[in-house]
């Protein structure tokens, strides 16, 4: 009968360990980058509805806001002015975030984590009026905010700072 010997087991062991020591690295980078590829999709995807929007008031006389389609009016969270929201959505501390301009909103971290800011993980929140932090984790994150001059989201020197906050938006 034939039988591993305790240096082809050690051996083993190492190679295994090697494997990992590079695995897993790789594996927490992956996160990373899915973490930050949800994140501009998001952005993305609220950007162009803002443009969508902007563009039905531009071409049509008789344009009418109702994003909510609640039946209450909403006529003062649209800049007539402009032609761009006011607000995305029903404000601060509200659990769905974008729910104005996205046909699906987004789950906030009000709603994901019941207003325990030490689990906030790849989540939004708003923190003012407009004004957005995603969470990557409870201390990092990148903070923008909506302006309804032009529809557009604009980096704030916060959290991880306007260079990372940049990187997302391009």
């Amino acid at each position: 009968m034939k039988a591993f010997t305790l240096i082809e087991l050690i051996f083993v062991i190492v190679i295994i360990g090697l494997l990992a020591a590079v695995a897993v690295p790789r594996f927490l980078l992956t996160e990373v980058s899915a973490s930050k590829a949800n994140l501009k999709s998001t952005v993305a995807s609220v950007q162009t509805a803002i443009d969508n929007l902007h563009g039905e008031w531009v071409s049509n006389d008789d344009f009418v806001w109702n994003p909510a389609a609640d039946g209450q009016d909403h006529s003062g969270d649209w800049n007539d002015t402009t032609g761009y929201p006011k607000k995305l959505d029903s404000g601060k501390d509200t659990n769905w975030t974008f729910s104005y301009v996205l046909r699906e909103p987004v789950v906030s971290c009000n709603e994901k984590f019941n207003k325990d800011s030490t689990k906030y993980t790849n989540c939004f929140y708003e923190s003012d009026d407009n004004v957005y932090k995603y969470y990557f984790s409870p201390k990092d994150y990148v903070e923008f905010n909506y302006s309804e001059a032009d529809g557009l989201f604009r980096c704030m020197d916060k959290g991880l700072g306007e260079k990372a906050c940049k990187d997302i938006l391009r």
